[in-house]
């Protein structure tokens, strides 16, 4: 089986990844999804690791100001960013089968709170 990794996000950036991956010729992946009967699944993408996917991820994150974060079972945090090189991203999509899609955008700081 393929190298296969799930993103989680809005519907909206969802469908955003989705056109940018489709694009560039990537198609989703349904392959031995278990779909919950009773609970809503919070809404995903499943796409197959293939040389190049790394592009267009970077591509997203960078226009979009978004980031991918990862939870690996040992506790670590993986966070994928646009100013990673697209080779950096694909080896990282290989590390987890799971990423969140988040917003990358600076919070703005708070005028009431003094250095």
């Amino acid at each position: 089986m393929k190298n296969v990794t799930k993103f989680w996000g809005s519907k909206n950036d969802l469908d955003e990844l989705r056109r940018e991956l489709t694009k560039a010729g990537f198609e989703e992946h349904d392959d031995h999804v278990i779909h919950a009967s009773e609970n809503p699944i919070p809404p995903s993408l499943q796409i197959a690791i293939l040389i190049g996917i790394g592009k267009c991820v970077k591509h997203f994150l960078k226009t979009r100001g978004k980031r991918m974060v990862t939870r690996l079972r040992d506790g670590e945090i993986t966070i994928i960013k646009g100013d990673f090189t697209a080779e950096e991203i694909e080896r990282l999509l290989k590390t987890s089968h799971g990423f969140d899609i988040q917003d990358d955008m600076e919070k703005p700081a708070d005028p009431q709170i003094k250095a």
